[in-house]
């Protein structure tokens, strides 16, 4: 998919795929969208559903009403069970770049983020883990949590998929016991 299809079309291949999406406000002149976009979460990842992550689905009638509403709102994923996805998450402006050399961590789906850090995707038929931090700067989010997935905005940048054909990998055994 490219950048230049609607937002739902792209919610509706990620459902396709199994994975429970949700809108999030989008970024509009280097601002949230959401009503009092100065606190609460970071920009452009606040849901705009009102139970967030716990209203998450893989029903194509329900994507398309959100969308409809809010054409241009950011796509979230939620992981865990929900979606069977435990993602890797690195941050850049924390260290976590830098450290992600020292996990051994095989190659799977790989997402830039919009501040430039990195989301690596493993499948997992179950886990009971939220979001853990496995250092600082890296973190894994299971069971409750969510990431931002193409193509969606962040302040500094577009979320993208660095290798979008690659099969995802299973989740390494030693990560769901961090």
């Amino acid at each position: 998919m490219t950048n230049a299809q609607p937002r739902v079309a792209w919610a509706l291949e990620y459902a396709a795929r199994g994975w429970a999406v949700f809108p999030l406000y989008t970024i509009r002149d280097g601002h949230c969208t959401c009503p009092g976009w100065k606190t609460g979460s970071p920009p452009g990842k606040r849901p705009v559903t009102g139970h967030g992550v716990r209203d998450a689905s893989t029903d194509a009638s329900q994507i398309r009403a959100w969308w409809k509403a809010s054409p241009s709102a950011n796509i979230a994923i939620a992981t865990g069970r929900t979606s069977g996805l435990v993602v890797v998450d690195a941050d850049v402006h924390t260290g976590g770049m830098d450290k992600l050399g020292n996990f051994a961590l095989p190659e799977t789906g790989k997402v830039r983020t919009g501040s430039g850090g990195l989301h690596l995707y493993y499948t997992c038929e179950w886990t009971t883990k939220g979001q853990e931090n496995l250092t600082v700067g890296i973190h894994a989010k299971g069971d409750g949590g969510y990431v931002v997935v193409p193509p969606s905005i962040h302040v500094k940048g577009v979320y993208e998929w660095l290798n979008p054909e690659a099969k995802l990998a299973e989740v390494p055994a030693w990560l769901l016991n961090w």
